[in-house]
């Protein structure tokens, strides 16, 4: 039995890893097809400013060199050059000053309002880009992994295991994106590494898995009702923050919502996994408690998705991944502990070792988007 639970952990880990990678992968591919998105625009900007000049220069170079006037002294001929200082009237051939010219073309509404499409196309062409799709159909099949390793492995493993996908950027971005790889990223990957072994081997080797009523006691507990209420307390507490003024001053308010509600993400993925790999699927349409988790899941992803998107459009990304990993993984440890009592059975010496592996993750995180985002 021993062996047996031991197989299926190192199963589930195995899946996870493959799958931070893909995701990876995916995240590297959909950033390509935004740059090379990008390169296309900027490229057929020069050529159209490029193009608006010849014409220019060629309608003025159909004009003549002296503008004619009408002669002042009623002869009826056009007198080329001449003053007019008698209140002769200039044809509508004659050409204005550049003054007048720039403002005449300044003042023009069809200008701007051309300016404004083409800065606002970019948003939506990289729905036509085949890269961009092959991202996101890897990045399905990632996060599938994800949910998949959650049926084997407990939440509190799997969840740390996200560094992964940071570790692999760091070599898949330079083939890819022509990134630099700075020799110092080494260090920041040697820390992701010693994490991610101690962790594996730090974790208990049996998994929990509940069924629909197991699950349901396990949530009625008073340990997992006061935790979910001073959580969903302090996630609402954020929302508003993120409101404030404050948003814009502290990363911690979208940053701690979007780590707060990812831990229940994690909790309903798990038991959902769990379900799944208890019994027919089919089964578990009997049960409310299949549908409320789906619920959790899907407001939740849709929840922390909003937030960490703030996040970036306030702060700049070594700020925002390394906290928002930090809060997740803190957030998903804690939310496992209670609800699956995932250290119920651990020892002092393998729950140290655990903790060590988890300060080695930070600090490889901390190092990767430092030294990538300088």
């Amino acid at each position: 039995m021993p062996e047996s639970d031991a197989q299926s952990t190192f199963i589930g880990v195995a899946i996870c890893l493959c799958a931070n990678v893909v995701i990876s992968l995916a995240l590297n591919c959909q950033k390509l097809a935004h740059v090379r998105i990008q390169q296309d625009g900027e490229h057929d900007a020069d050529q159209g400013e490029t193009f608006s000049r010849a014409k220019q220069t060629a309608q003025r170079e159909h004009l003549p060199l002296l503008a004619p006037t009408n002669a002042a002294n009623g002869s009826g001929t056009l007198d080329y050059g001449s003053s007019g200082s008698q209140g002769g009237t200039q044809t509508s051939c004659e050409r204005s000053s550049p003054n007048e010219s720039r403002s005449r073309s300044s003042a023009s509404p069809t200008k701007p309002r051309k300016n404004r499409r083409s800065d606002s196309s970019p948003t939506t062409d990289y729905l036509r880009s085949k890269l961009w799709w092959l991202g996101m159909g890897l990045m399905v099949l990632g996060e599938s992994g994800n949910f998949l390793s959650y049926g084997f492995a407990p939440a509190s493993l799997v969840a740390p295991l996200g560094a992964v996908a940071l570790l692999s950027n760091v070599i898949v971005s330079p083939i890819l994106l022509h990134e630099r790889f700075r020799p110092s990223d080494l260090i920041g990957i040697a820390f992701a590494i010693l994490g991610s072994v101690t962790v594996v081997f730090a974790s208990k080797d049996r998994d929990v898995r509940l069924g629909p009523g197991q699950l349901w006691d396990a949530m009625k507990r008073l340990e997992f009702v006061i935790y979910s209420a001073i959580a969903c307390g302090s996630g609402a507490l954020l929302a508003w923050l993120s409101t404030t003024q404050w948003a814009d001053e502290l990363v911690l308010i979208d940053v701690g919502v979007c780590a707060i509600f990812g831990g229940f993400t994690v909790l309903s993925t798990k038991s959902l996994s769990g379900l799944l790999s208890g019994g027919p699927p089919f089964e578990l349409l009997k049960y409310p408690i299949t549908y409320g988790l789906i619920a959790v899941l899907a407001g939740t992803a849709v929840l922390q998705l909003t937030y960490l998107n703030r996040a970036l459009q306030r702060f700049d990304s070594r700020e925002v991944i390394p906290s928002q990993y930090v809060l997740f993984t803190l957030s998903a440890i804690t939310g496992a502990a209670i609800l699956f009592r995932d250290f119920e059975d651990v020892d002092a010496h393998r729950l140290i070792n655990f903790l060590f592996g988890v300060l080695c993750l930070f600090s490889g995180v901390f190092l990767l988007t430092r030294q990538s985002s300088d």
